[in-house]
């Protein structure tokens, strides 16, 4: 988006600088063609203002919208985070899955399900 901005001001200074070329170097039925034809640049340099304030706006919007969604991200990275250190902390805790492993179990790793509420109150686990 800058280059677009720096580019709309090149392209306004061009034609500042050809409208004051043209009143400094222009006589007679010419100078009359070339004031209507700097009436009409300015007024060309003056929407093409109006529409680069316009986008400027817009992208300032955007801008501000994006730094809010990264915002948000950042916060819920942050819960997240606390809410892992917080599963890793009760599970450390945990002495005994509640049930025995099967008589004559041989194996070297076993996968259970272990219900866990992360509602309940802290310190309760």
């Amino acid at each position: 988006m800058e280059i677009v901005g720096a580019a709309a001001l090149i392209a306004m200074g061009i034609v500042i600088a050809s409208v004051l070329y043209g009143r400094t170097h222009s006589s007679g039925p010419a100078a009359a063609a070339a004031a209507v034809a700097a009436e009409r640049d300015s007024a060309t340099a003056t929407a093409l203002q109006a529409a680069l304030a316009e986008r400027g706006t817009d992208l300032e919007r955007r801008e501000a919208t994006l730094a809010k969604r990264e915002a948000d991200v950042e916060q819920e990275h942050s819960r997240l985070a606390d809410s892992r250190l917080d599963v890793e902390r009760t599970l450390e805790r945990v002495t005994t899955m509640g049930r025995p492993f099967p008589e004559g179990a041989k194996d070297k790793q076993r996968s259970y399900i272990i219900p866990f509420n992360m509602k309940t109150k802290r310190g309760a686990a």
